[in-house]
C-alpha cells in the first residue's frame, strides 16, 4: 500500500577500520505488484571512528527489488429485506477483509458481484474476479426475496338469524397491493367464534388466494386473516294454537319486523283479542275483532304491535 522498501547496506570500508554508512530512506517507483522493480535509496551517510578516511561518491543509490500480492477475501453481499415486487431484482455489493493500509473495496476495480431473482425464494449471489495487487479468495453471499403483503377492503359479514351453527357468510372486498397489473383469485370463508344469539359479534374471516394472471402467483404474496362483526338475531318465535277444527294443523307464525308483530296462519277461525299495554295506546274501550276462516286475505294476515296480548284461538301470547 506505500512505496517503502527495506534495503541493506554495503560499504568498501577496509579491514579493521571502524564505519558506519546509514541512509534516510528507501523506496519503490509505486506500490503495486511488480518484478525487478527500481528502489532508491536516498540520504546516505557514514560516520564512525575512520569516517574522515572515507568520502560517498554519492548520497543516493538504486537497486531492484520484487512486490508480491498480498490476500484479501471478498464475500458478496446478503440482502435480506428485498420484497417482491414484480421485477427482477439484483445484489451488486460485497466486502473485503485483508485489505492493507486502510484500502476500501474501491481498490478492487476487478471484482463483479452477480445475484438476480425475481419471484420468491433464496438466490446465490457470487463475486468474481482477479486485481492487481491482491490474491482474492471469494465467498458466495445470497439475495433473499420475501412475499408482498396485500390486504383486502371492504369485505363484510353478513347478520344471520340464528340456526345453532357459527357459520358466517362473507362478501368480499377488493384486493389491493398487487404488483404491476397482476391479479389473483380470492375466495373468503366465515365463521362467527360461537352460536349464540348476539349482536355485533366477531366473525373471522379467512381468505385464501389463487393463481392469477399477468404473472400472478400467490406464493408471491401474504395475506392475513381479518375480524369482521356481525348479528346473530333470535329465530322467529313460532305459536301452535289450538284449532277450532284439528282437522287444520298449519301453525301460526308470529315474526318480528320493524317493531311490529306480523301474525299469520291457515287455522280455520281466528278470533283476535288485543288488549294494548303501551300507556300512549291505552284506551277505555278494548278493540275487539272476530273473522271466520274463509282463506281471505284479510284474515290471513293480522299486525300488532310490540307489547300487546294477542289471543289466538284458546291460545294467549304477549309480544315483547
Amino acid at each position: 500500500t506505500n512505496t517503502t522498501a527495506t534495503a541493506a547496506l554495503a560499504s568498501d570500508m577496509l579491514s579493521g577500520d571502524s564505519l558506519t554508512l546509514s541512509k534516510t530512506a528507501a523506496n519503490f517507483d509505486n506500490k503495486n505488484v511488480g518484478t525487478g522493480k527500481t528502489v532508491t535509496v536516498s540520504g546516505l551517510a557514514i560516520s564512525g571512528t575512520d569516517a574522515g578516511n572515507y568520502h560517498l561518491t554519492s548520497s543516493t543509490a538504486t537497486t531492484h527489488a520484487n512486490i508480491t500480492k498480498a490476500s484479501a477475501v471478498v464475500t458478496a453481499d446478503s440482502d435480506l429485506s428485498k420484497i417482491y415486487n414484480g421485477e427482477n431484482q439484483t445484489v451488486t455489493g460485497f466486502t473485503a477483509t485483508g485489505l492493507l493500509g486502510g484500502e476500501t473495496v474501491s481498490v478492487l476495480n476487478g471484482v463483479t458481484v452477480m445475484g438476480v431473482g425475481k419471484n420468491v425464494g433464496t438466490y446465490t449471489v457470487s463475486a468474481s474476479g482477479t486485481d492487481a495487487n491482491y490474491n482474492l479468495t471469494f465467498i458466495d453471499g445470497s439475495l433473499k426475496i420475501s412475499p408482498k403483503h396485500l390486504s383486502v377492503v371492504g369485505s363484510v359479514a353478513s347478520n344471520k338469524t340464528f340456526d345453532g351453527n357459527n357459520l358466517a357468510t362473507i362478501i368480499p372486498g377488493v384486493l389491493t397491493g398487487l404488483a404491476g397489473q397482476e391479479t389473483l383469485g380470492l375466495s373468503v370463508s366465515g365463521a362467527f367464534f360461537n352460536q349464540a344469539v348476539g349482536q355485533h359479534k366477531a366473525v373471522m374471516a379467512k381468505y385464501s388466494l389463487r393463481n392469477g394472471l399477468h404473472g400472478g402467483l400467490v406464493s408471491n404474496y401474504v395475506l392475513e386473516d381479518e375480524i369482521l362483526y356481525a348479528s346473530i338475531n333470535a329465530f322467529p318465535k313460532i305459536i301452535n294454537p289450538v284449532p277450532v277444527n284439528p282437522s287444520y294443523k298449519t301453525p301460526e307464525i308470529v315474526q318480528i319486523v320493524n317493531d311490529k308483530v306480523a301474525v299469520t296462519g291457515n287455522t280455520q277461525a281466528v278470533i283476535e283479542k288485543v288488549t294494548v299495554s303501551e300507556q300512549s295506546q291505552q284506551t277505555n274501550n278494548k278493540n275487539q275483532q272476530g273473522c271466520v276462516k274463509d282463506f281471505s286475505s284479510d284474515c290471513n294476515s293480522q299486525s300488532v304491535v310490540k307489547g300487546q296480548q294477542v289471543k289466538l284461538a284458546h291460545y294467549f301470547e304477549t309480544f315483547y
